[in-house]
C-alpha cells in the first residue's frame, strides 16, 4: 500500500508541476489518481429480521425489517434511473 501511495504521490507531483494544464483539471486528475489507491470501506450489509427467529447480525451488518429493505432497494434503483 505504501509503494502504491508513493507512486501516486510522484505522479501527482508531476501533474502539479505541469504549466500547460489548468489548475482545475490538475486537481481532477490528482483526485482520480488517489481514488484508485485509497481502500474503499465495505458497504453495510442488511440482514432481514424474520418473525420469531433470532438473526445474528455481526460486524458490518444491520438488522432491518423487510419493508425497510425494499424501500432502500427502490430508492437506489430510482437514483440510478435518474442519473447522478
Amino acid at each position: 500500500a505504501m509503494r502504491k501511495l508513493e507512486k501516486v504521490r510522484k505522479k501527482a507531483n508531476a501533474i502539479s508541476d505541469r504549466t500547460e494544464i489548468f489548475d482545475r483539471s490538475k486537481r481532477k486528475q490528482i483526485e482520480q489518481l488517489y481514488k484508485r489507491v485509497v481502500p474503499k470501506r465495505p458497504k453495510k450489509e442488511y440482514v432481514v429480521a424474520k418473525k420469531g427467529v433470532q438473526v445474528r447480525a455481526g460486524k458490518g451488518k444491520v438488522i432491518v425489517d423487510r419493508r425497510m429493505k425494499k424501500d432502500a432497494l427502490l430508492y437506489l434503483k430510482k437514483k440510478v434511473k435518474e442519473g447522478k
